[in-house]
């Protein structure tokens, strides 16, 4: 799941709470859960380092 798609999905649920599909959004997290944690645990550890995943 590329960061782009994150950032996407991110601004769907904040700005557009009030029309999301909620079996869309269960879809997504049982599909892509998984490949969410892997890049979130990439993205944590560079935390605090000043750096991206992407170097």
């Amino acid at each position: 799941m590329p960061n782009a798609q994150i950032a996407g999905l991110r601004n769907v649920l904040v700005h557009d709470y009030l029309g999301i599909d909620l079996e869309t959004v269960w879809a997504v997290l049982v599909d892509k859960l998984l490949e969410l944690k892997i890049v979130a645990g990439g993205m944590r550890s560079h935390v605090g380092r000043g750096t991206t995943p992407e170097g």
